[in-house]
């Protein structure tokens, strides 16, 4: 099933394999590596905050020296990568 989610674009979603309910997100497997999300640049240091309140764990503001983006990645439970990316633009 493709949805359309307003000003990001399609998302792909499927119904969960019961049989591998258990299985884990592994950052080595082929597959997902990482969901990013767009946000300004002025709002990173509040979400830094943010993150650090609720005890998620994130690797703070970095900053990308080839794409001149600042962005922070952080990690759900199941330790998947999500990146709040401030383009330079």
């Amino acid at each position: 099933m493709t949805t359309e989610v307003t000003g990001i674009g399609h998302i792909a979603l499927r119904v969960p394999d019961l049989q591998r309910a258990k299985d884990r997100f592994d950052p080595f497997r082929v597959g997902l590596d990482h969901l990013a999300l767009t946000v300004s640049a002025m709002e990173l240091p509040g979400l830094k905050q943010r993150l650090d309140a609720a005890g998620v764990r994130n690797n703070g503001i970095e900053h990308d020296n080839r794409s001149g983006a600042d962005s922070i990645t952080f990690y759900d439970p199941d330790e998947i990568a999500w990146e709040f990316y401030a383009s330079p633009r």
